[in-house]
């Protein structure tokens, strides 16, 4: 517990559990105001006593960022600055908050650099300012190619039916794409999909067996609308999370650049980004079956198979797995271990759509840690930039400089 103020403690800690009055709430973010060097000591405090709840606990983290935000721009209240950017085909309009200070919760991470003995607590203050460049942070959304080649942006599009093929209905229901599985749909007549998200995009989807379905970024899935056969097959690129429907009758196949992946019923990870150095598909519950050329693997939950290269040898068992840091993506997060700079940004890159671009060598940092994917790009930066790694937004660029 700090050594200062007991008293603005005791606030702050009331207000992270939101027991706390209208006007001690007044009362406490004057202190912090008046005092930033006793408020970022009690803040830092604050961060080591929730930190285990913050990162395990999506709910309470996000709960706890928007009481914070909320309460600071209802206090401080500046008129906003209308920064407009170029997104795909349209024009992303983002609000610059200036204030004195601004504390997201969402941003306490933890970063442990190469020659640094102990975990460095980031802390982000973002102080009154015009961020004159700046990308806003992935949202949902995705496209649906229909069988007849027809697209559909489902970004925009409301709730309620946005497709009907041979008796099966294609909701859209809270960001989330629902196929019903029809009893009158023709074997002969195999129909498929494709749904796909752009970079700076994600989207989740219920395929018509019942199997769940998320899309990170820059990805897509290929299916059938109703599955009428013997197996459940699909085909992938980029990053999705799977949790399939069981069926004993009928096996449910995930392929992507001559892998194959053989499940009944299970929860797994699928990695297959062209620009990363490996595809590598995680287990998380069940059992599956990883098929390359004439060599198997069969997954264990906690097992990860890794294949690097293009022939069969390439496809390897890796047993020491970091399971958060493969689902980080989908729990809202960025989240490194001992990565370098060039996967780092790789990441970056595809979440805000930017094309990253080195001015000179390529700086020689390793990175571990976590940070909330609600941040905008700048946010982020300031968080990279604490070892010495220096960055410019030029439009849709991130430019590397040494």
């Amino acid at each position: 517990m700090p050594t200062g103020d007991e008293y603005f403690w005791e606030l702050l800690q009331a207000y992270a559990q939101n027991n706390i009055s209208a006007e001690q709430t007044e009362e406490l973010f004057q202190f912090l105001n008046r005092q930033p060097a006793e408020a970022d000591r009690m803040l830092r405090e604050l961060a080591e006593v929730y930190k285990d709840r913050l990162f395990h606990s999506r709910d309470l983290k996000a709960e706890i960022s928007q009481r914070m935000k909320q309460s600071l721009l209802a206090r401080i209240n500046p008129a906003p600055e209308t920064v407009r950017m170029q997104k795909d085909s349209g024009i992303r309009v983002r609000w610059a908050i200036a204030a004195s200070v601004l504390l997201l919760f969402s941003t306490i991470t933890y970063f442990l650099f190469e020659k640094q003995p102990k975990k460095e607590v980031v802390q982000l203050i973002v102080q009154p300012q015009h961020i004159e460049k700046d990308a806003l942070p992935g949202f949902d959304g995705a496209i649906l190619t229909t069988a007849s080649g027809n697209q559909i942006i489902l970004d925009s599009t409301a709730n309620g039916i946005v497709s009907k093929e041979e008796n099966t209905h294609v909701v859209k229901k809270d960001n989330k794409l629902i196929y019903s599985e029809s009893s009158e749909a023709d074997p002969a007549l195999e129909s498929f999909n494709t749904l796909s998200t752009l970079k700076g995009r994600k989207f989740q989807l219920v395929l018509a067996d019942g199997t769940k379905v998320w899309l990170d970024a820059a990805s897509s899935i290929t299916y059938p609308i109703a599955f009428t056969g013997k197996q459940r097959k699909v085909q992938v690129t980029g990053q999705l999370y799977f949790e399939v429907a069981k069926d004993t009758a009928r096996p449910f196949i995930v392929e992507s650049a001559g892998t194959s992946v053989q499940v009944l019923g299970t929860h797994f990870n699928v990695n297959a980004y062209g620009d990363e150095f490996a595809m590598k598909t995680t287990l998380l519950e069940g059992a599956i079956k990883i098929t390359r050329k004439d060599r198997s693997l069969l997954l264990q939950p906690g097992q990860q198979a890794v294949i690097s290269g293009t022939d069969a040898g390439a496809l390897q068992l890796s047993n020491s797995v970091d399971l958060d840091a493969v689902m980080a993506w989908k729990n809202g997060l960025f989240q490194f271990t001992n990565a370098d700079l060039p996967t780092v940004l790789r990441q970056l890159a595809r979440w805000y759509d930017m094309e990253i671009i080195y001015d000179g060598k390529i700086p020689d940092r390793k990175f571990e840690g976590k940070i909330g994917r609600d941040l905008n790009l700048s946010q982020v930066l300031k968080l990279l930039e604490k070892v010495q790694v220096k960055f410019r937004i030029d439009g849709n660029k991130l430019i590397v400089q040494p």
